[in-house]
C-alpha cells in the first residue's frame, strides 16, 4: 500500500518536473516567475485545505 503511494508521488514529481521543462521550452517562458506563480498557487490550495 506505502510503495503504491510512493510511486504515485515519483510519477508526479517527474511529470511536473518534465511538464515545466515543456512549458519553458515551447512557451518562451521566464523561469522565475513560473516557479513563483506555482508556489503561491501550491500554498494557496494548502490554506484552502486547512
Amino acid at each position: 500500500m506505502a510503495q503504491a503511494l510512493y510511486i504515485g508521488e515519483a510519477v508526479k514529481l517527474v511529470l511536473t518536473v518534465l511538464l515545466f521543462a515543456v512549458a519553458l521550452v515551447l512557451f518562451d517562458l521566464e523561469f522565475l516567475p513560473l516557479i513563483l506563480t506555482y508556489a503561491a498557487t501550491l500554498a494557496a490550495y494548502w490554506l484552502a485545505l486547512l
